[in-house]
């Protein structure tokens, strides 16, 4: 895959694979979509755009092969339950379906935060019927937080009891 494009940088390399940044735009939120983008969420990455200190997407290569990837947003605005401009948040997470359960997503999340030094916590915001997304922030330290109810496309929450919950926000300890 020819990785020579703007914004797309090699930040990482160890243990046969490699951790790449991509610095979105306007036009292209991700260097490379997984899954097709629903309106709401290139809504999401649209606002995040204009935000300071805007987001950053990071994705993991093995063996020439873009394995998944990893946004991570300022904290503050996007996250009101107590969320600073010193927090940040992952997600959307994404391992590709064929390289699921082989630890990928530990890997990334880990080595992402490894790129993160000073943050006070990271938050990740899942929905309950995501098992895997779960697992994985789990896997990297993160706790279930609170539980929302999403209000709006645009992810506006409200907290609640856990069985009235759609999403479970995980925060680091």
């Amino acid at each position: 895959m020819d990785k020579r494009i703007d914004g797309f940088t090699l930040i990482s390399a160890r243990d046969g694979m490699k951790l790449y940044s991509y610095k979105p735009t306007i036009f292209h939120p991700l260097f490379k979509e997984f899954a097709p983008m629903l309106e709401n969420r290139r809504l999401r990455f649209f606002r995040n755009y204009f935000r300071p200190g805007k987001y950053s997407v990071y994705y993991l290569e093995e063996n020439e092969e873009l394995v998944g990837m990893c946004v991570v947003t300022p904290g503050g605005k996007g996250l009101k339950l107590k969320s600073t401009k010193d927090d940040i948040i992952l997600g959307p997470y994404y391992i590709r379906p064929e390289h699921r359960g082989k630890g990928y997503c530990k890997t990334l999340l880990q080595w992402v935060l490894d790129i993160y030094p000073g943050y006070n916590y990271v938050y990740a915001i899942i929905s309950n019927s995501n098992i895997a997304s779960q697992r994985g922030a789990r896997a990297a330290g993160l706790k279930p937080y609170r539980y929302v109810r999403l209000r709006s496309p645009l992810r506006m929450h409200e907290s609640c009891e856990e069985s009235a919950s759609t999403h479970t926000i995980f925060r680091s300890a």
